[in-house]
């Protein structure tokens, strides 16, 4: 009696195994779709990273030695030159983003912060008639 219900039990893990459940031999099954999967992705990959870091130095490497032997070498280190000094200058006149980012952000806050204010005590407002004063808050803030 032992061995008949330990057999049932037997061909139970057996065809859990067959299933995927713990065979060595089914857990990799596919091999060769995956594999060409991780190829196609990595064909993708690597084509995105050429189009859009390699090609371009590439390209600028090929425009130089062609700008060099055919203009010299004194003529594009000019070129270099001026536009070198030329962020310079703009660097320099133009005003500094980040300040005005950041205060753009603080009256941004400072605003929704009073226009939540007002909402929460939009009741007390109607009711003691202040409106124009709290008009007149929102305006400073905007």
């Amino acid at each position: 009696g032992r061995r008949g219900s330990g057999g049932a039990k037997n061909s139970e893990s057996a065809e859990a195994k067959n299933k995927g459940g713990g065979s060595s031999a089914t857990k990799i099954d596919h091999v060769d779709q995956r594999i060409a999967e991780d190829v196609k992705i990595f064909a993708t990959k690597f084509a995105h990273l050429y189009g859009h870091s390699f090609k371009p130095i590439l390209e600028f490497a090929m425009i130089i030695t062609s700008t060099l032997r055919d203009l010299g070498p004194w003529r594009p280190f000019a070129l270099f030159a001026i536009i070198g000094m030329m962020q310079d200058f703009f660097r320099k006149i133009s005003p500094n983003i980040s300040k005005m980012i950041r205060a753009e952000q603080a009256a941004e806050g400072s605003f929704r912060q009073a226009h939540s204010r007002l909402r929460e005590n939009a009741e007390a407002v109607a009711f003691l008639q202040g409106a124009k004063a709290e008009e007149e808050i929102l305006n400073q803030n905007f």
